[in-house]
């Protein structure tokens, strides 16, 4: 057997193999399957998913459909370029250039534009796509109002005014000429007054269906609908319930606005002379404050104008002011009869309310009587008194809090 040789043993060789070796791994690694580019880098390649198509054609002609409507599209060239094109590729675009083309369905060359640098190849997964062309039509309709829901019970609806009396349509020939009316749906639920607002055109076809795919200009109408019925204002009538901290009072109760209008028919709105809102509790207040309230329904079927007011109740510190020998005075008395009041007929007051309303209070001011109504002749009956007072104010203490009242016939 010869003895092999020297060189293979030798450790210069092995470490000069080893060099080579490591070198081809690297190109191998860094240049996949396109090897090097023209410049020297590694060069690699890439695809760009779902480019949209975009469909040129003359100002005569419209694309009805494409196929397909976005392309993948391979990138290829430096690991560096293919990397600036993948971080800048949302406007890259497919365009198929149809302008000279008329009616029909054509296969169209696509050519890829808006790319961030042509350093590299461009290549879509298809050349060319289906454009369905057809001519672009133009035709004048007049729109018209489409009332939704029912008119509300006493109200009535006018003529509608529009800002546009002919709106333009165009697109397709086919969908065009299925267009048979321009509509401005109107919802007239829960309306009380007037509608006056901007309403979008709608294409419909023969059956009612709303048509796509067509251009309409102006694209909405301004319309103001009328809507009558008859109506009256009605007051609010607003008051408290509970007593406020020791040391203040109620100085006043408002609502805003004041009135509602209130619709329906007019029997019954002549039976209506005020709306009266749930009390607001007051108790322990110390200050005032403004709460929103609902405005009662008077009857079914009516419709108000202001479902939600605001209420504003103030509050102040109170005083005490005593009114003595206050006249007794009587109420549905019987003109038949005489009536003789025990204590003359007077009545001692402590009352009660905002010191600035107490503190100018006189007897005249106020008002105490005795319901004489169900009284029996011939007899003396002891009758609760009361007592009328200024809003805000009440009654601390009376005395006496009953009169004895004898009737007797009159002579």
């Amino acid at each position: 057997m010869k003895r092999r040789s020297g060189w293979l043993e030798s450790n210069l060789f092995v470490r000069l193999l080893s060099l080579v070796l490591g070198l081809t791994l690297w190109v191998m690694v860094n240049s996949g399957e396109g090897g090097q580019s023209a410049n020297g880098l590694a060069s690699t390649t890439a695809v760009l998913h779902n480019i949209p198509v975009t469909v040129y054609t003359s100002s005569k002609m419209i694309a009805v459909s494409v196929r397909p409507r976005k392309l993948n599209v391979s990138v290829s060239g430096s690991i560096i370029d293919v990397a600036t094109v993948e971080a800048e590729a949302s406007g890259i675009r497919a365009v198929a250039k149809a302008g000279k083309l008329g009616p029909g369905v054509h296969q169209v060359p696509v050519v890829i534009e808006n790319v961030p640098t042509s350093a590299v190849n461009y290549t879509p997964e298809s050349t060319t796509v289906e454009a369905d062309l057809q001519q672009r039509i133009t035709m004048y309709l007049a729109p018209r109002v489409q009332l939704e829901g029912a008119v509300q019970t006493g109200l009535t609806v006018g003529q509608a005014r529009l800002s546009s009396a002919q709106v333009r349509v165009s697109g397709p020939d086919t969908l065009v000429h299925q267009v048979k009316r321009l509509e401005l749906p109107i919802n007239l639920e829960g309306a009380l007054t007037d509608i006056s607002r901007r309403v979008p055109v709608v294409a419909v076809d023969a059956s009612g269906r709303v048509l796509t795919g067509v251009s309409i200009q102006p694209a909405s109408v301004f319309v103001h609908l009328p809507v009558h019925g008859q109506q009256t204002t009605i007051p609010l009538q607003v008051q408290t319930s509970g007593q406020p901290a020791p040391g203040y009072a109620v100085v006043g109760v408002s609502a805003q606005p004041g009135a509602v209008l209130v619709y329906g028919p007019s029997t019954q709105l002549l039976q209506v002379h005020s709306l009266t809102l749930s009390p607001i509790n007051v108790s322990g207040w110390k200050t005032g404050r403004t709460v929103y309230e609902s405005v009662p329904i008077p009857f079914a079927g009516a419709r108000i104008s202001e479902p939600l007011v605001a209420v504003t109740v103030s509050i102040g510190q109170s005083g005490t002011v005593s009114l003595t020998h206050v006249p007794v005075q009587l109420a549905f008395e019987n003109s038949a009869d005489a009536y003789k009041l025990a204590g003359g007929g007077q009545v001692n007051l402590v009352i009660s309310g905002p010191a600035q309303e107490v503190s100018t209070l006189t007897a005249e001011d106020v008002q105490a009587f005795v319901d004489v109504s169900a009284l029996a002749v011939g007899k003396k009956t002891a009758v609760p008194v009361h007592v009328t007072l200024p809003p805000g104010c009440s009654v601390s203490n009376i005395a006496p809090k009953t009169i004895v009242v004898t009737v007797t016939p009159r002579a």
